[in-house]
This record gives structure tokens, sequence and C-alpha cells, in this order.
């Protein structure tokens, strides 16, 4: 069962990232979009930035959507808990 999730979900997660091939090489326009808007690339650019010692303003985009996403994604377990436990 754990290979549909892998398949669906995490496959497309990993080649839209920056983890195995660059995407500016790889991927044109509304693809690029698309990258952007799914949640790894963001902490491999964070991690890639912090250890090469590089600074750029898209480091801010990449903190900003990491640390909102994590904030959204804790209050819907937090919600999800609490309903839970008192249903």
């Amino acid at each position: 069962m754990f290979s549909f999730y892998f398949t669906l979900f995490l496959t497309p997660l990993f080649l839209f990232s920056d983890v195995f091939f660059p995407l500016k090489e790889r991927l044109a326009g509304a693809w690029l979009w698309v990258a952007e808007a799914l949640p790894l690339l963001h902490p491999v650019r964070l991690a890639r930035a912090s250890f090469r010692g590089e600074f750029s303003a898209i480091i801010f985009w990449d903190l900003a959507y990491t640390l909102g996403m994590s904030l959204l994604l804790l209050l819907w377990a937090r919600r999800s808990v609490r309903d839970r436990l008192t249903n």
C-alpha cells in the first residue's frame, strides 16, 4: 500500500524539488511555477544556500513559504487532533 503514496505524491515532490537535477536546466515556464508551489523546493534551496554560504533575495521567499506552510499544517493538525479527541 505504501507504493501508491510514493508513486502519486512523493515522486513528483522529489522530481520538482531541485534535489536530483537543476530545475532551470530541465523545466520551462509553467513547470517552474508548479515547482514553486510544491513544498519541498523551498527547504532544499534554504539548505543549499546555507551550506554554500550564499545569500540572495529568494531566501526570504523560501523562508516565508516554509514558515507559512509549517504554521498552516500545524494548525490543521492541531484542529484534527482536537476534533478526534472531543468526538
